[in-house]
């Protein structure tokens, strides 16, 4: 199990830091 496994993200971003971030979070066990 991971630290953000009950966490669901929707990533809209298209610039800068923002698709980094939910790769980020995916790694981490985020629903992306």
């Amino acid at each position: 199990m991971t630290s953000l496994a009950d966490l669901r993200v929707i990533d809209a971003a298209t610039l800068f830091a923002g698709p980094s971030a939910a790769m980020m979070l995916g790694d981490f066990g985020a629903d992306v």
